[in-house]
């Protein structure tokens, strides 16, 4: 099953829809692709690869939009599709490939740095995935969306709600009424949320802890005949005052 953060990964960055396709077997490897098609032009080998994901045959289409890469063509174009292809026959790791082939060349884009994260994410290779989605927040600070899916990875994948609590703070303040609104304010800790005044938890709602009671030992509620340990000149008795003692 596609992960979500998957699925956030492909509309942020392909901006695409994922249509349903049929399946495929046996995935290769980004390096040992299969036989390129005869025809090199780009644009040609693209609408291809597009026309048979279509159809549902996700063999010829990786190997047509792959060949369309090898081919110069536009990456921003065909580097959606052949995902959404990837992804499709749940062929993870050869998509985690195909965008480190990319980064190579683009290693500033931060969005497909956070693409190829979300793919480690799938095929468990969580700390290189923690590495890109940490750095493609780092480098998108105004994306509200990746600083939510980046909580996420961390809230559900790494179960690390402490290093979750930053990134769904960060989403708040740059979307107090987003989609993920409610999400993100049940899952703040409440010791970091009463510290942060525009996610503050009401002290209405928060749970109220028992204090036990203990004896107080204030000067204050001492017995009366008790003398206090610290006792000033002023509060002795003088020597000509005190009753003698019987003999």
């Amino acid at each position: 099953m596609m992960t979500r953060l998957v699925r956030l990964a492909l509309v942020l960055a392909a901006a695409l829809s994922l249509g349903a396709c049929g399946s495929a077997s046996g995935a290769r490897s980004a390096k040992t692709a299969a036989p390129l098609p005869e025809d090199r032009d780009p644009k040609l080998l693209y609408e291809r690869g597009k026309a048979y994901a279509e159809l549902g045959d996700l063999v010829r289409a990786e190997q047509y939009l792959a060949a369309a890469l090898n081919a110069h063509g536009d990456e921003r174009a065909v580097l959606p599709a052949l995902f959404r292809v990837c992804i499709a026959s749940r062929h993870y790791r050869l998509a985690s490939e195909y965008a480190e082939v990319a980064l190579a060349r683009r290693p500033k884009d931060a969005r497909l740095r956070f693409v190829a994260g979300a793919f480690y994410v799938s095929i468990g290779e969580r700390a290189r995935a923690r590495d890109y989605l940490e750095e493609a927040a780092h480098q998108l600070p105004d994306d509200a969306e990746i600083q939510f899916a980046v909580a996420v990875f961390f809230r559900d994948e790494l179960t690390d709600r402490v290093a979750a609590d930053p990134y769904f703070r960060e989403y708040l303040r740059l979307a107090p009424k987003g989609e993920h609104a409610d999400e993100a304010k049940s899952s703040l800790m409440l010791r970091l949320a009463m510290a942060t005044p525009a996610t503050m938890t009401p002290l209405s709602e928060a749970p109220v802890m028992a204090v036990p009671t203990t004896p107080s030992t204030s000067p204050a509620t001492l017995p009366a005949t008790a003398t206090p340990a610290t006792a000033t000149p002023a509060t002795l008795t003088p020597a000509t005052t005190a009753p003698e003692q019987t003999r």
